[in-house]
């Protein structure tokens, strides 16, 4: 199936213009978010009410607890990983300088960490924000001679920044994923939240599809994966029961669902 171009190669080159985040954010974070509050300010009220009780003692001891763990999570990856930077790994670094500028944040310290899996993560470490990428993923993607699909990966890791999901506010807003299934529907809206910024950053639906496609077939067929058989095969099953229940209880959305909405976005911003 053909694919549409977003934005060329040449147009994302010259645009610095700062991404209008919420424009690019799936609706339906905006409803769980709602949802998630109303459902943890009983939670929120009762911290604030104990936090008041013990003069503060028990929100300073939490902070103290979290920023020792981060700071030893921190600690491992200064010394057991390599930091992108600009005398190291620089095509990644001006990737995420470039792409942290487009979306107004300052740019997260990036480490490659050997480990054989096709991901990465972003997390919030002592009061910054560190994008983690696995060696077998940028393996991958180098390996099969497309080395600008790990754009799309940097550039949905960066998402989660953008859009708030490292913030103060959204951990305490999160206190309400006590209702599981409230709190799974908020968690896979986000990652839908960060494939549409990472597709307007990257500007190419071809690349977004491929990218994603590592961790559907890896990086040998991810260049052959047949698109519209793949949406074919989700629209056979996803109506199932144990399909549906599985889906319902998963932290993100299914590959194929992913795959067949960056379809639908790139035909969408292609037009």
């Amino acid at each position: 199936m053909s694919q549409e171009i977003v934005e060329s190669p040449v147009s994302q080159s010259i645009d610095n213009s700062v991404l209008d985040v919420e424009r690019l954010r799936h609706p339906d974070e905006h409803v769980s978010g709602i949802w998630l509050w109303i459902l943890g300010s009983p939670i929120l009220l009762s911290v604030a009410f104990y936090s008041i009780a013990s003069v503060g003692l028990l929100p300073g001891a939490l902070f103290l607890i979290a920023r020792m763990t981060q700071l030893m999570a921190l600690a491992y990856f200064k010394t057991n990983s390599i930091r992108v930077g600009p005398q190291q790994f620089t095509e990644i670094h001006e990737t995420t300088t470039r792409m942290s500028a487009r979306l107004g944040i300052a740019k997260p310290d990036v480490y490659i960490v050997q480990q054989n899996m096709l991901n990465a993560f972003v997390s919030r470490l002592a009061g910054k924000s560190v994008i983690i990428l696995y060696s077998g993923l940028i393996d991958s993607m180098y390996r099969s001679g497309t080395p600008r699909d790990l754009d799309f990966v940097i550039a949905h890791e960066l998402g989660h920044i953008a859009a708030g999901h490292l913030s103060l506010k959204h951990r305490l807003m999160t206190l309400g994923s006590w209702f599981v299934y409230v709190g799974l529907w908020h968690r896979r809206s986000m990652e839908y939240t960060c494939d549409h910024i990472a597709l307007r950053l990257v500007g190419d639906a071809q690349v977004a599809q491929r990218a994603f496609s590592h961790l559907v077939v890896g990086g040998v067929l991810a260049g052959r994966l047949n698109q519209e058989q793949a949406q074919s095969q989700l629209r056979e099953h996803e109506g199932e029961f144990f399909v549906r229940r599985r889906n319902l209880m998963s932290l993100y959305p299914s590959h194929l669902a992913r795959l067949e909405r960056l379809s639908d976005l790139g035909q969408t911003h292609g037009r």
